[in-house]
């Protein structure tokens, strides 16, 4: 594995030239090159040499199924620079684990396989191209939570004055969908949650399996879900009010699709993200519901209360310094 250079060891006037402050460009994960992240490292406020005290808080967002990683850090790029933090973009690429991989992250590398008359159908179409050089590309080899705990780790050695122990996450969409899995499993890794308009959501649910419910959970992810830990994580969940499309055009591409029942199919996600939100609260998580009105399907249009609720509990952060 490549070493990594953390910044300490080049003189600071250099930094910015090197791509290692203000904006910083796509990077290649060492522990797989396969999946990137971008930041936004304010030359600003990064401390010259590390000292605890003064180490920037972290904001990890998490972009949706279009992979649009560049949007989300634009939009937390001010926050940075008035509030005093970094903020990590990661990339995860589609088509890791299959030929129709878009969702394989939202599920931390566990989704439900195409099944039924699909699955037949697309096996007769697979060009098989022999050109990988790696057989151990794709299948159920990538848990995307142990990738973003890479990231913080690889983030933590590059810039040691980056607090990366806990940090302040949040997703829109699909990764709306990766972050509130991830504090299933995560939680103590967590100071406050975002979770925006996911498509679909797993709830706490000893009656239900993976994904729409909890009861195979340690069987899938070979721990249990920390529920004491979530319970300590304050969480804002927000959508916009006009985001109304249900998942039935899906339903209806992917026939062999069994995780989803008909009566959930025709739910939007202000509907799924509502129930989540009762079902969290029911199992004594802290959750904020807010439903922006008038805005549709754009994270652009939701990022508003998601600000004002990270704004909020950076300044506490900073408070206990």
């Amino acid at each position: 594995m490549p070493a990594i250079l953390p910044v300490t060891a080049l003189p600071r006037l250099l930094l910015k030239k090197a791509f290692l402050l203000d904006n910083v460009p796509n990077m290649a994960l060492r522990s797989d090159p396969r999946i990137s992240y971008a930041a936004y490292i304010p030359d600003a406020h990064y401390p010259p040499h590390e000292d605890a005290k003064t180490r920037l808080p972290l904001i990890v967002a998490i972009h949706g199924t279009s992979r649009g990683y560049h949007r989300h850090l634009a939009a937390w790029k001010d926050f940075a620079d008035t509030h005093r933090c970094a903020v990590v973009t990661p990339l995860f690429p589609a088509m890791l684990q299959g030929p129709l991989d878009g969702d394989g992250y939202h599920y931390l590398g566990r989704q439900p396989a195409i099944q039924g008359g699909m699955a037949k159908a697309l096996d007769t179409k697979l060009v098989k191209t022999g050109s990988s050089t790696n057989p151990e590309l794709g299948g159920n080899d990538i848990r995307y939570d142990h990738i973003l705990l890479d990231i913080l780790d690889e983030v933590s050695i590059r810039w040691p004055a980056i607090d990366t122990s806990r940090i302040f996450l949040t997703g829109f969409s699909g990764g709306g969908q990766c972050v509130h899995r991830f504090a299933y499993l995560h939680a103590n890794r967590i100071v406050a949650l975002a979770i925006g308009a996911p498509g679909t959501a797993t709830k706490i649910d000893l009656d239900v399996k993976w994904p729409l419910g909890t009861a195979d959970f340690d069987t899938v992810f070979s721990q249990p879900v920390n529920i004491e830990a979530l319970r300590k994580v304050p969480t804002l969940a927000v959508v916009g009010g006009e985001d109304t499309q249900s998942r039935a055009d899906l339903r209806r591409m992917l026939k062999g699709e069994k995780f989803v029942s008909g009566e959930d199919v025709m739910k939007t996600r202000v509907d799924a993200l509502t129930e989540l939100v009762q079902n969290w609260r029911e199992n004594g998580v802290d959750i904020e519901l807010v439903v922006v009105p008038g805005v549709g399907h754009n994270m652009e249009g939701c990022n508003g209360p998601v600000v004002e609720f990270m704004e909020k509990h950076v300044t506490e952060w900073w408070a206990t310094r």
